[in-house]
């Protein structure tokens, strides 16, 4: 059986309180959803119970429809245990270009900030809504360039703020420090790519150089095919780098 000792940050979330914070979310149009600090799986547990409560085919196992992330190993071992999918060790050093409906944490209190401004940012891909619980000071207490860029990115998109005491006093593991839960909705950027314009303005220069020598091209039969073959390598690069835009770019941690 494993020892669990957890960090100095490791406080797990009581489900009461989750009740209270997800209070109205509509979760039947809530599909994919991440968990980038997910412990034991605590709140993974909770989520799969509520999507379960309104639909009991709510995919077969919890790992199709919760991402999980979590640095410590011992607990990676019980989040697999527990059939829930662990796509990276490290929330901090994420890259992907999935879409996740909701990310739902309570990351380290001494991190918060940091942790908060990642969610915004991977939810800026593709849109999104972000629950996460923080230290109130993180809040109250913008000292430094992280928290300011914080409370700044919170105003920008009118991010809902509410404050609880005592929330974590009768908890696993007790404190009673204040927190705060923030709930902010990310809303999808305009899709825009310049690749097919790309594509079509150098066919066309390709073309007009092409036409306009046309009879050099005619006597160079090999100069010709030359200019083919790299035309099409480069048209495949680009299609290349079209596709690569939908592709998922996560990593299964062991």
């Amino acid at each position: 059986m494993l020892k669990i000792t957890g960090s100095e940050d490791y406080y797990p979330t009581p489900e009461t309180l989750w009740e209270q914070i997800t209070a109205g979310l509509k979760w039947e149009e809530v599909e994919y959803v991440l968990e980038p600090s997910a412990g034991r799986g605590n709140i993974c547990d909770y989520v799969k119970q509520e999507k379960e409560r309104i639909r009991d085919n709510w995919r077969e196992y919890a790992g199709e429809g919760i991402d999980c992330i979590e640095i410590e190993p011992e607990f990676r071992a019980i989040l697999k245990e527990k059939g829930y999918r662990v796509v990276h060790d490290n929330f901090l050093t994420l890259h992907t270009y999935k879409h996740y409906d909701l990310i739902i944490m309570n990351p380290p209190f001494s991190q918060g900030a940091r942790h908060m401004l990642k969610a915004i940012e991977v939810q800026q891909t593709s849109g999104g809504g972000i629950i996460c619980i923080l230290n109130a000071e993180t809040l109250r207490n913008p000292y430094s360039n992280e928290r300011k860029e914080l409370h700044q990115k919170l105003e920008q998109y009118g991010a809902e703020i509410k404050y609880y005491e005592n929330a974590f006093i009768d908890a696993e593991r007790p404190t009673d420090v204040e927190i705060a839960c923030v709930k902010v909705i990310i809303p999808e950027p305009e899709r825009k790519t310049t690749i097919f314009d790309s594509l079509r303005e150098k066919g066309y220069e390709e073309y007009e150089t092409e036409r306009e020598n046309s009879e050099l091209a005619e006597s160079d039969l090999v100069s010709a095919f030359v200019a083919q073959y790299n035309r099409e390598i480069e048209w495949g690069y680009l299609w290349t780098e079209y596709l690569r835009l939908g592709a998922l770019t996560w990593k299964t941690v062991d």
